[in-house]
């Protein structure tokens, strides 16, 4: 950062002009050059370093000016995140911890800094240390913010009610949701996500009790009712050190109630980057491939084509084209679904009729939301037969390295075989002709205890 650029920062800082890069820039004959330069102050630079460990929100004079500073930036379209205050800066120290050290946590909870962004305020107001947090008065902190938007917080708005927010907390999670409902209705309300996200007084979410999951069919589908739905960000969110509703979903063993169809119709590609959030040893806990058997089948399977109208084009073409251009896009085609593969013998023969085959090339490309390959998915299926047929058709061979090499989930074709029982379809003869060499190089990595069911 030139020296100009780091005046015009100090200056808006408020820093004083004894401070030593402000005399530095000073005293430099570039330095105006380079403010006549800087078009733009960006959030960036205020959270870079004036000097070597000198971030700009260690000074006390930072946070005064923190309202202006803000206000300068919302005019640009840019405003401060909950990531940005929790993030170090140098070392280990946040500009949350430095707004402890200079005794600025009001400057930090300044309304206009945090309006309409209700979830971001508390995620950074329980990052801050309990001894500091307690001098607080978060709740009339979160009603300035909320007066900013003419609203009122969803624990105020409940009293006005008479109804007591840890009590609706209570009912949400146990499924005692009927009375709560006449209840709200009363009062021209609903059960809504920002209820089932209410905090109780350490941070914590109703998901750290297994009820929550257990009676998910009896509030969710109050959300659902009026467009509203659980996403990735959801499952994620907490506040301090308390844990995500992931975290306590896999606390509970009650995974499968977030990894299901119902949730993510329209938004798989989001449940498996959450899905990718696991560790391995509680991924094998949910069937992905079934919920996301489902979703397609929900979603695409009406475009479909199979019996006398099938064509190499309705098998191959991608189904969602017009998502090609969304972020985590996945072709799919017929040839990903399930029921394809269970007719795949009258569609080879259907195709052959039109003078049309299938050949090895449309089998290997990737089909469906996993990312997987045609025929990765037909060999989980069962169907490794027809994969098989295919190549005999197409007058093609599948290779050793093609049958041995990893998939996304780190299985190779042969390990799926393997694992089915089903590895005895590799060894026909007519497969191998003039390929002895790597027939051998196969047979070894068949696992010792399995080779007795093949007959070599």
């Amino acid at each position: 950062m030139n020296k100009g650029k780091k005046l015009i920062l100090a200056v808006l800082c408020g820093l004083p002009v004894d401070h030593k890069m402000v005399k530095a820039a000073v005293s430099d004959p570039s330095a105006a050059a380079d403010m006549l330069e800087t078009t733009k102050i960006s959030k960036a630079d205020f959270l870079t370093t004036l000097g070597e460990d000198d971030p700009l929100f260690a000074h006390e004079q930072t946070w005064e000016n923190l309202p202006r500073i803000a206000a300068l930036l919302k005019a640009q379209g840019e405003h401060f995140t909950a990531q940005d205050f929790m993030t170090p800066l140098t070392g280990v120290l946040s500009p949350v911890r430095y707004a402890e050290r200079t005794r600025k946590l009001d400057k930090l909870f300044s309304p206009e800094i945090w309006e309409g962004r209700r979830q971001e305020l508390d995620k950074v107001f329980y990052s801050v240390m309990k001894v500091e947090r307690d001098k607080l008065n978060f709740t009339e902190i979160r009603r300035a913010v909320a007066a900013l938007t003419g609203e009122l917080t969803p624990e105020d708005r409940l009293k006005t009610y008479n109804l007591d927010p840890s009590s609706v907390r209570t009912k949400i999670r146990n499924g005692n949701i009927s009375e709560l409902k006449t209840d709200l209705a009363k009062h021209g309300d609903r059960i809504t996500k920002e209820y089932v996200f209410l905090l109780d007084s350490a941070g914590d979410n109703i998901f750290e009790f297994k009820d929550t999951f257990e009676q998910i069919d009896k509030w969710l589908p109050e959300l659902e009712a009026h467009g509203e739905r659980l996403g990735k960000d959801d499952f994620l969110f907490s506040v301090g050190d308390q844990k995500t509703p992931l975290q306590h979903a896999i606390n509970h063993s009650q995974l499968p109630k977030i990894f299901r169809a119902r949730i993510w119709h329209g938004h798989a590609a989001e449940m498996l980057e959450l899905f990718e959030k696991l560790p391995q040893t509680e991924r094998v806990k949910v069937d992905i491939q079934a919920v996301l058997s489902e979703l397609k089948e929900a979603e695409y399977g009406p475009k479909v084509v199979t019996g006398k109208d099938v064509t190499l084009e309705t098998l191959t073409s991608v189904l969602n084209e017009a998502e090609r251009n969304n972020g985590n896009f996945f072709p799919i085609h017929a040839l990903g679904f399930e029921r394809v593969w269970k007719e795949m013998a009258q569609i080879r023969q259907t195709l052959a009729e039109k003078g049309q085959k299938l050949t090895l090339d449309h089998l290997r490309q990737p089909a469906g939301l996993s990312g997987d390959t045609v025929m990765m998915l037909a060999a989980r299926g069962g169907h490794f037969d027809q994969v098989m047929a295919i190549a005999a058709d197409a007058g093609e061979v599948l290779s050793v390295a093609e049958l041995t090499a990893p998939g996304n989930n780190g299985k190779s074709l042969l390990d799926v075989l393997v694992t089915r029982g089903e590895a005895p379809s590799l060894f026909k003869a007519e497969s191998w002709i003039g390929r002895g060499q790597e027939l051998m190089t196969l047979w070894d990595k068949i696992p010792q205890d399995k080779r007795k069911d093949i007959d070599f």
